[in-house]
């Protein structure tokens, strides 16, 4: 059984918990099935938060029955994505730096596993000065299976030197919380707004915001300082 003071690690969800992004790549899939004659809706948004590209994609051309083979689809979301990122960045989240700064001065390891692209979160991060904060960046190419699956998580815990148990993620959405629970992380969840009615019963604790994240380790004792 999990303890919370063995956490030695934190490892952050990018998209909705670092960076307010999650506009961006809903244009990006309107765009994109707009291209293929379809009409991408909020409610197919809201459903696949969170998940890889892969399964996305798997998902969008059955349910809009797309004469597009799978990797035909990945490619060009993967080139619209980049041009979107690098015209204009999304902003951070409230409370983003404030979050990175209090556990990297207490001597926690700091990680991002996530679904998008390495080069755009790199990117983000170096344009607003936080890129020294992580040792390791996880993407969904790296790993055989994308988040639901434990895959990017248990990378990530490798890269970092230390056993998943003592990790903590953070995570905006259902499909991240099972990753990182089926990984054996200890987990948080913030949802948002496109994720806020998916099902967070597997996070060990669930929260309205970083600040209130933070706040809340420092009064409750949520994980040892």
């Amino acid at each position: 059984m999990l303890k919370p003071n063995q956490i030695k690690g934190v490892v952050f969800d990018f998209d909705g918990t670092l960076v307010d992004s999650d506009p961006i790549h809903y244009s990006v899939w309107t765009l994109l099935l707009k291209r293929l004659g379809r009409n991408f809706t909020k409610e197919d948004f809201a459903e696949f938060a969170g998940k890889q590209v892969s399964f996305i994609a798997d998902y969008i051309i059955k349910k809009y029955k797309l004469k597009i083979t799978k990797e035909e689809l990945i490619r060009e979301k993967r080139e619209i994505t980049l041009d979107y990122f690098r015209k204009k960045p999304p902003k951070f989240m409230p409370y983003a730096k404030e979050a990175l700064v209090f556990f990297s001065r207490r001597g926690f390891k700091l990680g991002v596993a996530t679904g998008n692209l390495k080069e755009v979160v790199i990117n983000i991060l170096k344009k607003g000065g936080l890129n020294d904060f992580f040792s390791v960046i996880v993407d969904g190419w790296d790993v055989a299976r994308g988040k639901p699956y434990p895959d990017t998580y248990l990378l990530a815990a490798q890269k970092l030197g230390l056993e998943p148990r003592r990790c903590l993620a953070i995570e905006d959405t259902q499909y991240g919380v099972e990753s990182a629970k089926a990984a054996g992380f200890y987990t948080f969840a913030i949802p948002n707004g496109v994720s806020s009615l998916q099902d967070f019963s597997k996070a060990d604790k669930v929260f309205s915001s970083l600040k209130e994240l933070i706040l809340k380790i420092q009064k409750d004792n949520l994980i040892k300082l």
